[in-house]
C-alpha cells in the first residue's frame, strides 16, 4: 500500500469505528436529564431470606415475563477474596429500553437492592411512566414475603 492509499483507508477505518460508537452510545446534555428528569428514581432494600447471587433469580424471571420486560444479568466472581465475593444484577428493561429495574443480590448478604431508572436515547421525553411498574415491584416484594429493609 502506498502513502497516498493510507488517507482514505484511514478514513474510512474512523467512519466505520466512529459509526459504531455512535449506534452504541448516547449522550444526552446535562439540560437534557434536568430538563426530562432522567436517572435513579426510586429505590428500596429488602431481605431475601437466603444467601447467594441467585437467590431470587426464578421469582424476578417470572416477575419481568409477567409485566412484560426483558430480563438480563450480569455477575460479578472475585476469587481473590475469602470466601470469593459473587454479585448478580438482574436488570428488567422494557421494550423501549427507557425504563429499567435492576436487582442487585450477592453471597455475602440476604438484602437484595432494587432501583428503578429512566432514560431516552433521543434525549428527548421519557417515553413510558416508571411508576406502574415500580408499583408492580413493590407489591411483588410485598406478596412474595420478602420483609423491607430501612437504607
Amino acid at each position: 500500500m502506498t502513502r497516498t492509499h493510507i488517507g482514505p483507508v484511514l478514513a474510512i477505518l474512523m467512519i466505520g469505528l466512529t459509526s459504531t460508537a455512535v449506534a452504541t452510545t448516547t449522550v444526552c446534555s446535562k439540560s437534557a436529564y434536568k430538563r426530562y428528569h432522567y436517572g435513579q428514581k426510586a429505590s428500596l432494600r429488602f431481605d431475601v431470606g437466603r444467601l447467594g447471587p441467585e437467590s431470587i433469580t426464578n421469582e424476578v424471571k417470572e416477575f419481568a415475563a409477567r409485566n412484560g420486560l426483558s430480563y438480563s444479568a450480569v455477575g460479578l466472581h472475585d476469587p481473590y477474596k475469602d470466601p470469593p465475593l459473587e454479585k448478580l444484577d438482574q436488570i428488567l428493561q422494557d421494550t423501549s429500553i427507557a425504563l429499567s429495574l435492576s436487582i442487585r443480590t450477592s453471597n455475602r448478604s440476604t438484602i437484595a437492592t432494587a432501583t428503578v431508572e429512566t432514560f431516552s436515547f433521543s434525549c428527548g421525553p421519557t417515553t413510558k411512566d416508571w411508576r406502574p411498574y415500580w408499583g408492580a415491584f413493590s407489591t411483588f416484594v410485598r406478596t412474595s414475603g420478602y420483609r423491607l429493609v430501612a437504607d
